[in-house]
């Protein structure tokens, strides 16, 4: 599975070829309130985030 790459549910996931570590986005959302339904909003997205206990060795 290294160099994969495919879209899932929680958005775009890869496996590094080099290290075999799982390569994915984060997104920060806050709940705001739109037509009467309660919503999860995006505001920040952080593309492409490695584990920092990984990239620290």
């Amino acid at each position: 599975m290294k160099g994969a790459a495919w879209e899932s549910p929680r958005g775009p996931m890869s496996i590094d070829r080099n290290t075999g570590e799982v390569v994915h986005n984060i997104y920060i959302r806050h709940v705001e309130k739109v037509n009467g339904e309660l919503r999860n909003i995006e505001f920040v997205t952080f593309s492409d985030v490695r584990d920092p206990r990984v990239a620290a060795k």
